[in-house]
C-alpha cells in the first residue's frame, strides 16, 4: 500500500534507500517487485532469474536507459515509447551478492541531464560480495590522497593536516581489510 506523501514518510523512504538522484529525468526501478534500498535474497546453486523493470521519463528527450549490475551495464534501452519514456522489462540471471541500479541520460546539451537510482541489493548466504580488485583501486586512491595532503601547504595547523591524513588512513585501513577478505 502506498503511503500518503508527507515529510515523515518521504524521509523514512529516503533513509531506507528508496531514492534516485536526478537533475531532470524521473526514474523508477524494481527487481523482483522490490524497490531501491530493498534486499532480494538469493539461494541455491542455480542462478535466480530476476524480473527487472525500470521506467524513465523526462521533459527533455531521453537518449538511453541503462540497468547496471555491480558496476557493469547489463541492459540498455534507447528506443522511446509513445510518450518519450524509456522502459525496460526483462529477466536477468544472478547467483551472487551484488546490487542492481538503473540510470538514464537525456540527449547531450549545454547541461548533461541524468538520473540514477539507489541500488536494489542482492544477497546470497556465504557470499560477501567484496570485489578485491575494487578494494585495491580505492587503496591506491587513498595512497594518492595521503601523499597529496602530506605535501599540501594550505593547512592552518599541523593538527589540521594530521586530522586530514588520519581520515584517509582510516579509509585505507577499511579497504585493506576488504582486499584481504577474499
Amino acid at each position: 500500500m502506498r503511503e500518503r506523501f508527507n515529510y515523515d514518510n518521504w524521509f523514512r523512504a529516503l533513509k531506507a534507500g528508496r531514492s534516485f538522484g536526478t537533475n531532470g529525468p524521473m526514474l523508477f526501478l524494481t527487481v523482483e517487485g522490490k524497490y531501491p534500498g530493498d534486499v532480494v535474497k538469493l539461494s541455491g546453486s542455480t542462478p535466480a532469474k530476476l524480473r527487472i523493470r525500470a521506467t524513465a521519463s523526462s521533459a527533455g528527450t531521453l537518449e538511453r536507459l541503462e540497468i547496471v549490475y555491480k558496476g557493469r551495464v547489463i541492459h540498455k534501452v534507447a528506443t522511446p515509447g509513445p510518450h518519450g519514456e524509456l522502459s525496460a522489462d526483462f529477466e536477468y540471471s544472478a547467483n551472487e551478492t551484488g546490487w542492481i541500479a538503473a540510470r538514464c541520460f537525456e540527449r547531450p546539451g549545454t547541461t548533461i541531464r541524468f538520473a540514477q537510482t539507489s541500488p536494489v541489493y542482492l544477497e546470497k548466504a556465504g557470499h560477501s560480495g567484496v570485489v578485491p580488485d575494487d578494494a585495491r583501486y580505492f587503496i591506491k586512491w587513498m595512497d594518492r590522497e595521503i601523499a597529496f595532503y602530506r605535501k599540501e601547504p594550505g593547512f592552518r595547523s599541523a593538527e589540521d593536516r594530521a586530522a586530514m591524513i588520519a581520515f584517509f588512513e582510516k579509509a585505507r585501513a577499511v579497504y585493506a581489510k576488504l582486499a584481504a577478505a577474499e
